[in-house]
């Protein structure tokens, strides 16, 4: 039995070992799979969503891949070969390990475990190892893949940065985001009337990324900014840092100072330190869109 999508340079073919992929020129035997329609239906799903590359770089090792490789347990789904699979079938996807004919739960990588939570989509923690990746009952996997799939573009690349032509679109780094904030900031960014006053300051506790005023209150306004995801150390330690300090408060001059994080993912945990905080700090998502216009969007406090 042959299943072939050739608008993906796809072939999978049911041989006596598994399961032949055969792509983009290279192939490996999914040990013991088999290609029965729940399967089927899986990989298609996988597609249906962007996730087309079912061989990356290094997954499975080369030593494991045809001709004279042994197969590896998993198939793996990711948008291009140089990103990490964010969805995966391995050895505890079916109902029987021995005989893989159907699939029970899908495994996704760790990273989307907020994406997944913040959705309300069951799941529970992988039992291998030390790993930490998280299975999803599959009743429920094309709506956590949709949950996912705005959040691709910070987990998946794997190599190389992000925003070089004709691969990841977005910036390439947290200097990146700062020039763009510091050429495309006006009143209408933050909903307040604000003015940049410089960016990387030096101040006791470190360095802030850009430093405003706030026309209205007149008070000032440090923002950090950090690529991909935030993490609640930097609401619950190093933006306090900045706000306390004795040079900003000096300059403050008894007007108040507010704490603003940027992130491209604020996750819920870093929502919950930004309303816990007894320090004034609201939270922004940016985001490249697929049509490179970037959004920035308040998630969580108030001015």
């Amino acid at each position: 039995m042959k299943k072939e999508w050739t608008e993906h340079d796809l072939t999978i073919e049911q041989i006596g070992r598994g399961l032949l992929i055969s792509q983009g020129g290279d192939s490996y035997v999914a040990k013991e799979w088999r290609l029965t329609q729940p399967v089927i239906d899986m990989i298609e799903l996988a597609l249906k969503y962007g996730l087309v590359c079912l061989i990356q770089n290094g997954h499975p090792q080369t030593s494991k891949r045809e001709p004279k490789g042994d197969g590896a347990e998993y198939i793996s789904f990711a948008r291009k070969p140089n990103e990490l699979s964010p969805v995966v079938l391995n050895a505890n996807s079916p109902s029987n390990k021995k005989y893989r004919t159907d699939v029970k739960q899908v495994l996704f990588r760790k990273h989307y475990r907020h994406v997944l939570k913040q959705a309300d989509i069951p799941f529970k923690v992988e039992n291998f190892r030390n790993a930490s990746n998280i299975e999803v009952p599959v009743e429920y996997v094309e709506e956590a893949i949709k949950a996912c799939q705005p959040y691709f573009d910070i987990h998946a690349p794997k190599k190389g940065k992000r925003g070089i032509a004709g691969e990841y679109p977005g910036f390439r780094d947290e200097a990146d985001i700062e020039r763009w904030l510091m050429e495309n900031l006006d009143d209408n960014s933050f909903d307040r009337r604000i003015q940049v006053i410089d960016r990387q300051v030096r101040v006791e506790g470190g360095i802030i990324d850009i430093l405003i005023k706030d026309k209205d209150s007149g008070g000032l306004v440090i923002l950090e900014v950090k690529q991909g995801r935030a993490q609640p150390v930097h609401v619950e330690e190093q933006i306090p840092r900045y706000l306390t300090s004795p040079y900003i408060q000096n300059l403050a001059n008894g007007k108040p100072v507010t704490g603003c994080l940027v992130a491209e993912l604020i996750e819920s945990s870093v929502k919950k330190a930004i309303e816990n905080s007894p320090h004034h700090i609201v939270g922004y998502e940016i985001k490249w869109q697929a049509t490179e216009k970037v959004t920035l969007n308040k998630v969580v406090g108030c001015w």
